[in-house]
């Protein structure tokens, strides 16, 4: 039975599955039409093939010649055996891996960026590479389906005199060039250059072999940027259980038994394991054809290995031998997969013999063992025992269901580290009980004992989660609840429920059904908030000094403008240490005056950073001003204009020293020159009353 191509999206959190489809093989018209017409053609010796090489190399005696393609120039027409002029071969159709957690990785026995020098065991399937330095056998096995015999290199340095693939493309930087009517072929250019590389490809079987030039047929690097994401995603999911889950796991003499035959009701399981947990033992893995099991598996710290003594994979009771897709139509199905968290540089595929593919997109990955699966890495460093291709293909729908109904609230923060940090608060609300009054059962980050958490008139207590972290809480079959996230520090809050949004504008996520009485559904709710970006801004400090007979507690006022114009209110440090505002209209015009006395000093905080601000002191008549700004000069003025573009630190410092020039100036403030009017009318008064008196004197005598 083959599979080859999927059908109906499934959701794993934020992640989503499809299931596979049985289909024989999936090829383009173009390239069956092709199979067919090379399967009729004839072969043709090719006696001489050797004799009349280039360069004669010994290397090629190790080839059978009827393995090599060959053309009749002289005739215009070409006599193909099971392929075309290698470079012609057309490129092979994928099964659909839309929904494959793997995606076009799956089509891989190798995917990573490098392939580089290491162990040199046979590599016993198709590779997809950036660089290839690894100058072991690859891929030369034949296979049902054309796309398990054909890999892609877009540059080749193994500096080897012969590269055997069955099919191959390499990148556009490399060429190929047929000598001897097509008897041999070389590669050359790329990182080779001006050196060449014999290339050979094994023409039996029925599939065409040969070899193409297409640099865009694989996007190796933005691939293995998707696959970090879904590693983290598979690493950080809430559902995943224990190894030590005694639900599964037994030991005996037999070693360790993972045993998921008898399961009824989940179909895919998620399991947390580190080395420690497996090494030196034998390991057991039992499960159905349609079940899936996921690692979430840490290396040794030290040395990173990874791998039990023995491993035995049971499909349906029966036993996976090594090689599980060798031979025609052996085929089995599987569904395992090793994900490896961020943290582990290294993994060291350890053990006897080792089954399911390996998901490290940023580590380096190197077996040592008699490895069966698909490896995705950064670099591979080859292995020291054969490896095998055996196609990462989950057979059923992948339920990623917890035996328990569970609501698990998730949170997550886009912004500082700061923010990061902050504490997020929820209540959770039972609907359907509206007065239910007991405890639910939760753990928080999967981890520790279960914890009672508390419902008051059906609301619970105060849940506290910060960037990363969630809670589970176990939950019966058919109930209904709501979340509301009570504390979100101004960011803007955003919810999905399963992946899919929901639209709120008071943070809470309305009525979540927990599926029916007889058949509970188990609902993740993340809420994700996001801070935006604080621009960058400078502080100004405005700071008060005078000299001269100034009486001591005289205030000095400024107002200020800022442009652009743009209404806002800023925090100021007033100078008796007290935090204060500062409002800016429509116009950019202070709604206020900032106040100092002598040897105080304003601080405005968070000013835009591009913007020009004017500071304007008033009601100093009398006063001799100078203004100073940051380190220049002295002027004399009472009015200065600074632009923040022409700052190169975070803030700039201005001084308004003002000098008594007027003797026994009462306070400024406009009051002083009140009083000298008042006095000189008062004098004027008196004046002319003791004038008006002294003349009365005079009429009266």
């Amino acid at each position: 039975m083959k599979f080859s191509g999927l059908k109906e999206n499934v959701k794993f959190g934020s992640l989503s599955f499809l299931a596979p489809v049985e289909n024989e093989k999936v090829e383009s018209e173009d390239s069956s039409a092709t199979e067919k017409e090379s399967e009729t053609s004839k072969e043709e010796s090719q006696s001489s093939g050797s004799t009349e090489s280039e360069d004669n190399d010994d290397a090629d005696t190790d080839v059978d010649q009827n393995s090599r393609a060959r053309t009749n120039s002289d005739t215009g027409s070409a006599t193909e055996k099971a392929t075309r002029a290698v470079t012609e071969i057309p490129l092979p159709e994928f099964p659909d891996r839309s929904g494959n957690p793997l995606g076009v990785a799956a089509n891989f026995h190798i995917f990573a960026e490098n392939f580089a020098r290491g162990g040199n065991a046979h590599t016993s399937g198709n590779i997809a590479v950036n660089s290839l330095t690894n100058v072991s056998e690859i891929g030369n096995e034949g296979r049902d389906t054309r796309w398990q015999e054909t890999s892609y290199v877009k540059a080749y340095d193994g500096r080897r005199d012969r590269l055997t693939f069955r099919a191959a493309v390499f990148g556009n930087e490399h060429s190929l060039t047929d000598i001897n009517n097509g008897a041999q072929t070389f590669l050359t250019g790329g990182p080779l250059g001006t050196g060449r590389v014999s290339y050979q490809y094994n023409n039996s079987g029925d599939n065409i072999t040969g070899a193409a030039i297409n640099g865009n047929w694989i996007d190796v690097t933005d691939t293995l940027t998707t696959l970090k994401q879904t590693r983290d995603n598979l690493v950080n999911t809430p559902y995943a259980i224990d190894f030590d889950d005694t639900r599964y796991l037994t030991e005996d003499s037999n070693g360790l038994t993972l045993n998921f035959e008898d399961e009824a009701v989940q179909n895919t399981f998620v399991i947390k394991v580190s080395n420690s947990q497996i090494a030196g033992k034998t390991l057991n893995i039992k499960l159905r054809d349609e079940q899936n099991v996921i690692f979430v598996a840490t290396p040794d710290k030290d040395s990173g290995a990874l791998g039990s003594a023995h491993m035995h994979v049971y499909v349906d009771g029966e036993l996976i031998g090594p090689d599980p897709e060798a031979g025609k139509g052996t085929r089995y199905n599987y569904s395992i997969l090793w994900a490896i968290p961020e943290g582990s540089e290294e993994v060291n595929l350890v053990g006897n013999m080792f089954f399911g593919s390996v998901l490290a997109p940023s580590q380096t990955v190197q077996s040592y063992t008699n490895f069966n699966g698909t490896i995705v890495a950064d670099t591979y460093l080859g292995s020291s025992a054969e490896t095998h291709s055996w196609t990462y293909n989950p057979t059923t729908e992948v339920e990623p269901e917890p035996e328990e109904t569970q609501l698990v609230v998730k949170k997550t923060v886009e912004g500082s580290d700061d923010d990061k940090n902050k504490e997020f608060k929820f209540v959770i609300t039972r609907l359907d009980e509206e007065n239910f009054d007991g405890t639910l059962k939760m753990k928080i980050n999967g981890q520790g004992e279960e914890i009672n958490l508390k419902f008051t008139d059906g609301k619970s207590e105060e849940i506290t989660l910060k960037h990363g972290q969630y809670v589970s809480l176990v939950v019966p079959n058919g109930s209904r609840f709501s979340i509301n996230e009570t504390e979100a520090h101004g960011a803007s809050t955003g919810i999905e429920i399963d992946g899919n949004a929901v639209e709120s504008d008071n943070r809470e996520t309305g009525p979540v059904q927990m599926g029916e009485a007889d058949k509970g559904q188990s609902h993740i709710v993340d809420y994700t908030n996001k801070f935006e970006e604080e621009p960058e801004t400078k502080d100004l400090q405005i700071k008060k000094t005078v000299t001269g007979d100034v009486p001591h507690g005289t205030k000095f006022k400024f107002n200020l403008s800022i442009d652009p114009k743009k209404a806002g209110t800023y925090k100021y440090t007033a100078g008796d240490g007290s935090e204060q505002d500062i409002t800016f209209d429509e116009d950019g015009k202070s709604t206020s005056s900032i106040e100092l006395e002598a040897d105080q000093t304003a601080t405005i905080k968070g000013l835009p950073k591009d913007a020009k601000v004017t500071i304007t002191e008033i009601d100093a008549d009398g006063y001799k001003t100078t203004i100073k700004h940051d380190n220049n000069g002295a002027e004399e003025k009472k009015e200065i204009t600074i632009d923040f573009t022409t700052i190169n630190s975070n803030s700039t410092s201005v001084v308004f020293n003002n000098h008594l020039t007027k003797p026994n100036m009462p306070v400024t403030g406009g009051i002083g020159n009140l009083i000298f009017i008042l006095v000189g009318l008062l004098v004027v008064a008196v004046g002319g009353y003791l004038l008006y008196k002294n003349r009365r004197g005079n009429v009266n005598g």
